[in-house]
């Protein structure tokens, strides 16, 4: 069973990476993540399993948003 606190230890490192990365360009037009729900129970899991989820990310920024990996907690 995968732990839901690494899951969402995962997603909050995600948004921080970016947040820190478009914050390192001072003054120039920056992307800005949104993540609309960035919280998912997938209830018990088991390893042997495939689960999916949908998250819907959105760029309310004024410049290109690059996310360039995205690694579970």
């Amino acid at each position: 069973m995968i732990s839901h606190r690494k899951f969402a230890v995962g997603c909050l490192m995600l948004a921080m990476t970016v947040v820190v990365a478009s914050n390192v360009f001072g003054g120039e037009p920056q992307p800005q993540i949104l993540i609309a729900n960035p919280n998912y129970d997938f209830g018990r899991l088991f390893e042997a399993e495939t689960y999916t989820h949908v998250f819907q990310v959105k760029n309310t920024g004024e410049s290109e948003l690059k996310i360039a990996r995205v690694k579970p907690g």
